[in-house]
């Protein structure tokens, strides 16, 4: 057997650690789009940055194979749905960790409405409820092409299939009903809270009277 292989991390960490904007953005993040922690979020952004980075080279290259490859990066681009048809080419600079959170499988899922949230959506593609394209995805951070997006449905053997599944219903809240007191007990209700402020009013003013001292020499 041979030596055991060295994993390389996929991403890149913040080169400061405590920035206080930045580790709240990440936690909006995390509890937006049901990431599992920061590591998901530094994911998207090093593969976004990493984009942005190879389109600047080639755009600063003026060689025929630079251009081919400048043609196929947007292409790429255009189809994981980073960036919309009609959008310029130079929009890909204008790119966030947001437009690759918004192409995750998760987060597609939830706003198609098959899940009643983005916990619950990654709990059904990480149990193999989810196929994409007729091919079962158990990774929540797929990045959808835009041409598979009305493809996603529930796996045929899954019992999510059926819309009427207590998983799928959405919990509407009912609202209480207001229950009207009969006129007789409301009447009678009333007059005890006005008989309990009204002795409370007597015991007031019976302690506010001065206290009378009797003349001593009235006694004798």
């Amino acid at each position: 057997m041979g030596d055991a292989k060295k994993l390389k991390k996929h991403y890149n960490t913040p080169r400061h650690p405590w920035q206080k904007a930045r580790i709240d953005t990440e936690k909006k993040f995390i509890i937006q789009y049901g990431l599992k922690n920061k590591r998901e979020v530094y994911k998207h952004d090093t593969q976004i940055k990493s984009i942005i980075r190879f389109y600047k080279q080639l755009n600063y290259q003026t060689t025929a194979q630079a251009t081919t490859e400048k043609e196929q990066l947007i292409a790429r681009v255009k189809k994981l749905g980073y960036i919309a048809e009609n959008k310029d080419d130079a929009d890909v600079l204008n790119m966030t960790v947001v437009n690759s959170l918004e192409r995750r499988l998760q987060t597609v899922l939830f706003k198609k409405g098959m899940a009643r949230s983005v916990r619950q959506a990654r709990q059904f593609i990480t149990h193999q409820h989810v196929q994409v394209n007729g091919k079962i995805i158990d990774a929540p951070g797929y990045i959808v092409p835009v041409k598979d997006e009305s493809s996603i449905s529930f796996v045929v053997r899954s019992p999510l299939v059926d819309e009427a599944h207590p998983e799928r219903a959405m919990k509407e809240e009912a609202e209480e009903p207001v229950v009207e007191k009969p006129a007789k007990a409301a009447q009678a209700e009333d007059a005890q809270t006005t008989k309990v402020v009204e002795d409370k009013v007597e015991e007031k003013a019976k302690e506010a009277e001065p206290v009378k001292i009797a003349d001593e020499g009235a006694q004798e």
